[in-house]
């Protein structure tokens, strides 16, 4: 009986043709270029790690992830696919496409997915389920009640039932209870349509132009129609392509300023949007 082995890729790879059996962990930039394929017959993680590197998927050819695809992030870095062909996951589950952070305690993060999440399948590092308001805790951007209120910190606690989802493209607020021991947290996809279309397709996200419903409200124009988004893709999304059709503010949360800065006043390429 052969023994399987896990495969660490750590440097830069031009893939032509390679196939892995075994599980694959991903820590430095890969390219399969054009006319080139991928096959895994291993699930494949492509990690963020400060001390080995960060996985950086590049895809210009053919690649199937046939035992599941894990992208792993971290506060400092993010594992990235960037598909430019032909990506399939034929033989995986949609389950084993994954993506995986460690959280710190005592802090909420930004959130989004580019897939969709079913909140009653949200499992720790270990695999065990989590329970929502009790092991973490989330909320949504009321984005409606701000034209009223003028009240930019308009956070409102998700309600949630069974059969509760996280949205694609949409973003959240979440934070892993402080007594929590392993602090990583898997978000396994329960729909993956179009999350492999290349990267010249067009993605959409309907955005809604939210203003006052009372009387005098205690707002102006500038607190009316705010959305609060992420990205559809597997790899860091340049905001400063995005068509959004009308003229308006859009702003990204810089983690070096500690703030918010209008993607207009950004050079191309320097403002992104991570998965």
């Amino acid at each position: 009986m052969k023994q399987k082995l896990s495969i660490l890729l750590l440097g830069l790879i031009p893939v032509c043709m390679a196939t892995a059996q075994s599980p694959m962990s991903v820590y430095g930039p890969i390219n399969v270029g054009t006319g080139g394929s991928m096959i895994s017959q291993g699930p494949v993680t492509i990690n963020s790690n400060s001390s080995q590197g960060t996985g950086v998927v590049t895809n210009n050819g053919t690649i199937n992830f046939s035992k599941g695809l894990i992208l792993k992030s971290d506060d400092a870095n993010d594992g990235l696919l960037a598909n430019k062909a032909t990506i399939t996951t034929s033989g995986s589950a949609v389950s084993e496409i994954q993506l995986q952070k460690t959280f710190a305690d005592k802090r909420y993060y930004y959130v989004s997915f580019p897939f969709t999440v079913k909140m009653s399948e949200i499992k720790s590092g270990t695999g065990t389920a989590l329970t929502y308001d009790t092991q973490y805790y989330m909320m949504e951007y009321d984005a409606a009640s701000r034209p009223n209120t003028g009240n930019a910190n308009s956070w409102k606690d998700l309600v949630v039932d069974a059969n509760s989802t996280l949205v694609p493209g949409k973003g959240y607020l979440f934070a892993l209870d402080e007594d929590m021991v392993n602090r990583e947290v898997i978000f396994p996809a329960s729909d993956i349509t179009n999350l492999f279309s290349t990267a010249t397709a067009n993605k959409t996200i309907n955005l809604s132009y939210y203003t006052p419903t009372i009387q005098n409200p205690f707002t102006t124009a500038k607190s009316w129609g705010w959305n609060f988004v992420g990205g559809l893709t597997t790899s860091n999304y340049a905001m400063t392509q995005a068509n959004l059709g009308y003229t308006g503010f859009l702003y990204y949360y810089s983690n070096s300023a500690k703030d918010y800065i209008e993607v207009a006043t950004q050079l191309p390429g320097s403002a992104t949007m991570p998965p």
